[in-house]
């Protein structure tokens, strides 16, 4: 089960400290939405999508970015923010949707393969595009958004599998301009209907 940001200790990366501190007051408010000036990322990512083909951060520049971390096997958190996902893209216009896409991020790479994501991200919305990559990749792509994230074992109590395995993640979603900076930020569980606000705001200044 996903914990709450706060909870966790982060690392100091560079520049980033700004963010982390704003992901830690957001994700610690439930349905926050906050806007921002817009922030240049101190990074990028270099991951392979559900069709297998390689996609870098620069790839989506010409569309504004909904990204959310997570993995398929989340049992409650990321299902949820993928429905509030799904449904704001309802609440846009038609034009104003297709100038968003939406990405999910794996924190899960061992596991979350191609075409798991894809039949994970169908069953929520067709627009919704799944991005894995090797563990390092995935390591840097969090880097990038400063997205804490950790496996944590399952209680042997609740599973005959001894390998079995939940990740501690953080759970808000990044808004990015179609320059690649990030403009808002959304907890978990952010109303749709305040997600769709603030988008149809940043795609209409």
């Amino acid at each position: 089960m996903t914990r709450n940001h706060s909870r966790h200790r982060h690392q100091p990366w560079s520049l980033l400290s700004v963010l982390l501190a704003l992901v830690l007051m957001f994700d610690s408010r439930p349905s926050q939405a906050g806007s921002m000036e817009p922030m240049p990322l101190k990074g990028s990512f270099s991951l392979i999508d559900e069709q297998g083909a390689r996609k870098r951060l620069e790839d989506y520049r010409s569309t504004f970015l909904l990204v959310y971390f997570g993995y398929t096997y989340c049992p409650d958190v990321c299902p949820t923010n993928l429905e509030i996902i799904a449904r704001v893209l309802k609440l846009l216009s038609a034009e104003d949707a297709a100038r968003v896409t939406p990405l999910f991020v794996t924190v899960d790479p061992e596991r979350d393969t191609p075409a798991q994501l894809k039949d994970f991200t169908a069953a929520f919305d067709p627009r919704l595009v799944g991005l894995t990559g090797t563990e390092e990749e995935i390591r840097q792509a969090a880097k990038t958004f400063a997205v804490y994230y950790a496996k944590a074992p399952v209680d042997p109590k609740k599973t005959n599998d001894p390998k079995a395995y939940l990740v501690d993640h953080s759970s808000s979603t990044y808004l990015l301009d179609d320059a690649g900076r990030m403009v808002a930020l959304f907890s978990h569980a952010t109303a749709p209907e305040v997600m769709a606000k603030e988008i149809k705001k940043q795609l209409h200044p």
